[in-house]
């Protein structure tokens, strides 16, 4: 699976994530899934004596209905990544979707009763509540489902930066997605359509991907292990200028997106799995850019924004949510060995809390 992207949650301002979790009073247990110990998918262990949380003045108490299964937690799983925040015995998860059960008394956005969704909030999501600050919620709107809900927040948010703040695309462009299989590439190719986009073609390595990649809206979708690959892909743009390449695992495809991109384009990285090296040289007589996207240092005002944006998605009917497969809270430890060993990337699976 193309890895959606971490550099999220190394400094998330508005949510005080370098801080490490407060204790707080607890009037009831619930249902959830925590870390027992760093390891492989088997240290993931549903718990029915977890305490509730009670929200500060600030904050929000969510009861979760859907939380989304991201890989950046297979790292935190491990112990590689955000160990202060999620250490043993804490609850997993970083994003979901649920109705709001209690609010601090400080809370001005939200009441009791209203539809949200959470990213990445003060306590792990794997759980039937989680509590978040309040610029951690949105209005998640009618029409989705809380599954379909639970899709939305790291791969919606992490694409919608990635192509209009960073790429900063405009009509009548041509778009690549490598890697369009995945959650974050398939809200790629969503929002790339809705911003104007006139080609999109997107890469996935099996038939299953690809077909998937074509029903999201895709005018092209070919496989990036094929002998002739290139060929396709000067068969798809048909001699277009490539003006905009998403990339998700840059250390095995950033030398040919140099080679392929058009003049002025531009290639925004959003994820890797190992070491990449390039010669940046080859952007000089395009005078092509090559940039990092992250949601690390989006603002209040760009998450505002984002959320705005996919909200209108709704109403517009061009965001479509998918839904790989259904886990419950029970099934987490297999649905992290599944996300880190199924053959080629199918959108984002959820867990059904309720």
């Amino acid at each position: 699976m193309p890895p959606t992207t971490t550099a999220f949650f190394e400094r998330t301002s508005f949510t005080n994530l370098q801080e490490t979790f407060t204790a707080m009073e607890t009037t009831s247990k619930m249902n959830g899934v925590v870390i027992d110990g760093y390891g492989g998918p088997e240290v993931l262990k549903h718990r029915s004596d977890v305490d509730v949380p009670t929200p500060g003045a600030k904050q929000i108490l969510v009861k979760i209905k859907s939380a989304g299964i991201n890989s950046v937690e297979g790292r935190v799983r491990q112990g590689l990544f955000l160990t202060s925040l999620f250490k043993p015995q804490s609850v997993m998860g970083v994003d979901g979707s649920g109705v709001v059960e209690q609010v601090g008394g400080e809370v001005t956005k939200f009441k009791p009763g209203d539809r949200v969704y959470v990213v990445c909030g003060r306590t792990g999501t794997y759980a039937e509540y989680t509590l978040a600050n309040e610029d951690n919620l949105y209005l998640l709107h009618d029409k989705l489902s809380f599954n379909e809900g639970a899709v939305l927040p790291i791969p919606y948010f992490t694409a919608h930066r990635a192509l209009v703040k960073r790429a900063r695309i405009e009509k009548g462009e041509s778009v690549l997605i490598q890697g369009a299989s995945g959650q974050v590439g398939l809200a790629c190719i969503q929002i790339a359509r809705a911003f104007g986009a006139t080609t999109i073609v997107g890469t996935a390595g099996t038939p299953e991907g690809r077909n998937l990649v074509m029903k999201q809206g895709a005018d092209f979708a070919i496989d990036y292990r094929a002998e002739d690959y290139k060929d396709q892909m000067k068969t798809a743009f048909a001699d277009k200028n490539i003006d905009v390449i998403i990339e998700m695992n840059c250390d095995t495809n950033i030398a040919l997106d140099m080679d392929i991109i058009g003049e002025g384009g531009r290639i925004v990285i959003v994820g890797k799995k190992g070491e990449a090296k390039c010669d940046p040289s080859r952007l000089m007589l395009k005078e092509a850019l090559m940039m990092g996207s992250g949601l690390r240092l989006a603002t209040e005002e760009d998450r505002e924004l984002i959320a705005r944006d996919l909200y209108a998605g709704v109403e517009e009917g061009w965001l479509r949510p998918h839904i790989n497969k259904v886990y419950s809270l029970e099934e987490a430890g297999t649905a992290h060995w599944e996300m880190e060993n199924q053959r080629g990337a199918l959108g984002k699976s959820i867990i059904a809390v309720e």
